[in-house]
């Protein structure tokens, strides 16, 4: 399990210029009383989560964020979370000094707000509670059960707590800006999330187009039962595959009179089984939710789909990839017209 007595989400800040007398850290500086919300991009992943790739599914997450006290030598921040589809993610609270930012946890975390905020001088600190520091060069920490490393180079500074059975905790702070990465996941993809801030990724746009696109009635991380009921018993299913990489197994079925090819995803040999990924060729008649299809003109899917173009993936008169190559929807073109739709990750 992760380390829960010390479990910690990470600071975000939309702080460049807000710099205050008592603390200079170029991370984490507030320098009001009112809390500040900002909102998070990101995916999750885990048993019984369907995703098209290996990213995992979106997750949308607000955070909010408090400075609790202003010290003559630093501050105490807390952020709360609340995920739009309900993931429980912990609080966040925070020691912030000049040169480092550490992570209180405690069963009664208010005693030591209150505590450390009438100290006259900064506590000591062990190493292991050090999440950023503004110190060049890379430390390594045992933490717990585990290993802690942190690496700070130029604006940056990476915070990696890992774990042998694959747990794993990662913070990546910027100057001028705050946390602009936190990840967070047990051994062999069993649970997990990452969540960014800023503008969202083209990976996240992928993410993001899959959870609302459909091919016809199919959909990715629609249940194999489902599928079966609208398409009927495939032709062919081939062997179930277990792969390294995502911690699942998969396995196609195809429908050649209907031109579908379509992969199922699961948590182990016997499933359950989810829909990973969807092929439609000639003769598919299925249509997106944009309504293109097999046999559509190019020109319609630029139009249909042009706010969520993959410009550096997409190449005219070949294939237009909307959203992601990592997460997305592919159409490959012949003279023009549409003679491949993939839904998914890594279309061949």
């Amino acid at each position: 399990m992760y380390q829960t007595s010390r479990f910690s989400l990470c600071l975000l800040l939309w702080l460049t210029s807000l710099m205050t007398a008592h603390s200079a850290n170029p991370y984490v500086n507030i320098d009001s009383k009112d809390p500040l919300e900002i909102m998070w991009t990101g995916s999750e992943w885990g048993d019984g989560i369907p995703s098209s790739s290996e990213a995992g599914r979106p997750l949308p997450v607000m955070g909010t964020l408090r400075r609790l006290a202003n010290m003559p030598w630093g501050q105490m921040v807390r952020f709360t979370f609340v995920a739009k589809n309900g993931r429980d993610i912990p609080p966040l609270h925070l020691l912030v000094r000049d040169e480092v930012i550490l992570d209180l946890a405690s069963d009664d975390i208010e005693y030591v707000i209150g505590t450390v905020a009438a100290m006259p001088k900064p506590p000591h600190y062990d190493p292991d509670d050090v999440v950023a520091t503004i110190t060049e060069g890379t430390e390594v920490t045992p933490s717990g059960s585990g290993q802690a490393e942190i690496t700070t180079a130029g604006n940056e500074s990476t915070y990696l707590w890992q774990h042998p059975s694959g747990h794993f905790r990662k913070l990546v702070w910027r100057r001028g800006v705050g946390l602009v990465e936190y990840s967070m996941g047990q051994g062999a993809r069993a649970d997990g999330f990452r969540l960014t801030f800023g503008p969202p990724s083209q990976e996240d746009t992928g993410l993001d187009l899959l959870s609302t696109e459909k091919l016809g009635t199919l959909r990715i991380g629609l249940p194999e039962g489902e599928a079966l009921t609208t398409l009927g018993q495939p032709a062919k299913v081939t062997q179930a595959t277990f792969l390294q990489a995502t911690g699942e197994w998969y396995r196609e079925l195809l429908w050649p009179n209907q031109g579908l090819r379509i992969s199922m995803g699961g948590r182990s040999e016997d499933g359950p089984w989810a829909i990973s990924s969807i092929q439609a060729d000639a003769p598919c008649r299925l249509t997106t939710a944009a309504g293109i299809r097999i046999g559509s003109l190019e020109a319609d899917v630029q139009e249909a789909y042009a706010e969520v173009r993959d410009a550096e993936n997409s190449e005219s008169g070949k294939i237009f990839v909307a959203g992601s190559i990592y997460g997305g929807i592919m159409f490959e073109f012949t003279a023009g017209v549409v003679t491949r739709i993939f839904f998914g990750a890594g279309a061949e």
